[in-house]
């Protein structure tokens, strides 16, 4: 599905890694030059070695790009690139442990404000980026926004709040991407290095969406969801003062779609297993026992909505990404 701002950049994205001798249209067409430019790109970013100082090989790569035949990229892109690549300017901004502020204050977007329809409807199409990286995570973001709309409109937010909750909801695992799959997927228990690894996907939620203007008031909800009212959480390791209301529902919800859904190496567990969880990290005071009563008391009506949702978005999975 296409999505406001990203639709112009569809169909360059689609055949970034076709050939210009296998694209339907000459280089004059914007949508190939786009395509070709990321073809490039994409080229010459696996040709760095990020262990090695960039002026050591720069001119390896670009022999590289130089003796590539003209049935892969257009002799027009190359030249551009090789015209471009004489400058050492050029490399030491590739390799500059600040290329994301460099790309934030150049990108395309960076004066452009959206209202909080566009950022819905972007964050919905992250939650697909995120959830289907793997079939073992494909409906989980979906499950944790489900329950926690639930319970944000059972504890009384307004509509706007309801919005903001749904855009965090959509946003709090963008960390994840980080993470490789076979963690994500392996069977069985994590190794410390692992978990450590896992641990971290938090805090690039919070560095990815707090770089990001107007978006202050769901970076907390979305970041904070593996944080404990005792301050043993992460990554921050947030008092229960620093942890607001969205980010207390944000976590039973998380919880509760954790522990309800079929892992790679275990069961989705019942309804009394459910509530064992969370009465254990009641006594731990890790969570907040008013989220969790609000789930509670309403468990079914919450459970069976939220594998409602569950079950639309592992049927658009499969029918359009299982496939491929």
């Amino acid at each position: 599905m296409k999505k406001p701002w990203f639709s112009v950049m569809s169909d360059k994205v689609l055949h970034y890694l076709t050939s210009i001798e296998n694209m339907e249209n000459g280089i004059e067409d914007l949508k190939t030059l786009g395509a070709q430019i990321i073809y490039l790109a994409d080229l010459i970013e696996r040709l760095i070695d990020r262990n090695r100082y960039i002026l050591h090989q720069h001119t390896d790569i670009k022999d590289i790009v130089q003796k590539l035949g003209d049935h892969l990229v257009d002799p027009v892109v190359n030249k551009a690139f090789l015209d471009l690549s004489n400058r050492e300017e050029f490399w030491l901004e590739l390799a500059s442990h600040r290329l994301y502020s460099l790309l934030l204050r150049r990108g395309p977007f960076k004066n452009e404000q959206i209202e909080l329809k566009g950022i819905r409807e972007v964050s919905e199409m992250y939650k697909d980026v995120i959830d289907f990286k793997s079939p073992f995570t494909a409906t989980h973001t979906t499950g944790v926004k489900q329950c926690a709309m639930e319970l944000s409109s059972v504890f009384g937010f307004t509509a706007f709040e309801l919005e903001l909750i749904a855009i965090a909801a959509d946003f709090h695992d963008i960390g994840k991407l980080v993470i490789p799959n076979e963690i994500l997927e392996k069977q069985g228990k994590l190794t410390d290095e692992e978990f450590a690894i896992i641990k971290s996907h938090t805090y690039y939620t919070y560095y990815v969406l707090n770089a990001i203007g107007g978006l202050e008031r769901i970076v907390d909800i979305a970041s904070y969801h593996h944080e404990k009212l005792n301050g043993k959480g992460y990554p921050f390791k947030c008092t229960s003062d620093e942890i607001g209301i969205g980010a207390r529902i944000m976590t039973v919800a998380d919880i509760f779609t954790a522990v309800a859904e079929d892992r790679p190496y275990r069961k989705g567990m019942d309804k009394d297993g459910i509530y064992r969880v969370f009465q254990k990290n009641i006594e731990s005071h890790a969570v907040d026992p008013k989220m969790v009563e609000l789930l509670f008391d309403d468990y079914d009506r919450i459970k069976e909505s939220v594998m409602k949702k569950q079950a639309e978005a592992r049927a658009y999975y499969q029918n359009r990404f299982m496939q491929i």
